[in-house]
């Protein structure tokens, strides 16, 4: 979440997060303020969020059972709520965040919104280590990425469909 990055905030200071969504978005996660399995997690802001704060993870891994029941979790989640905006578009959203001092930040989240090139390649590598790497292991995962991303400076596959080999 940009705002405790860009606001320098630490985790442990936030008293309340108030995530106002569209009844799109309300529709499909308001039922999971409790998830119990990964799955559930999976569609829960609640869970989502907080372990996008406490453990700066939303990738696949996140989302098991185990993690879903972690106490630390599950009390972090207590904070954060979910309200209905009606004139919010489909995929926008606005967080705002209180810290126990009485600060204020709030941030608008549009997904419909599409991220620089650069952003783009990390996102993409991080996805495919976290899909990958449990299958392959972490060095042939990381071979194969560097050879994915530098595709377009070889001359034939070959040495590419040698590595894919499993």
């Amino acid at each position: 979440m940009d705002i405790v990055t860009k606001e320098n905030l630490r985790v442990q200071s936030i008293k309340s997060i108030k995530v106002y969504v569209s009844q799109m978005i309300f529709d499909l996660a308001s039922g999971n303020e409790k998830p119990s399995t990964g799955l559930e997690g999976k569609f829960s802001i609640h869970y989502a969020l907080a372990t996008a704060l406490l453990r700066g993870d939303t990738g696949l891994r996140a989302f098991t059972d185990e993690k879903v029941s972690d106490p630390e979790i599950r009390e972090f989640m207590k904070k954060i709520s979910l309200r209905l905006d009606k004139k919010l578009s489909k995929l926008k959203t606005i967080m705002e965040l209180e810290t126990n001092s009485g600060d204020v930040y709030s941030r608008i989240v549009n997904v419909e919104e599409v991220p620089e090139l650069k952003e783009k390649k990390i996102r993409a590598k991080d996805k495919y280590i976290d899909i990958c790497g449990p299958i392959l292991g972490e060095e042939k995962t990381k071979d194969l990425m560097e050879l994915i991303f530098s595709l377009e400076k070889s001359n034939n596959m070959k040495q590419f469909t040698e590595k894919i080999q499993i």
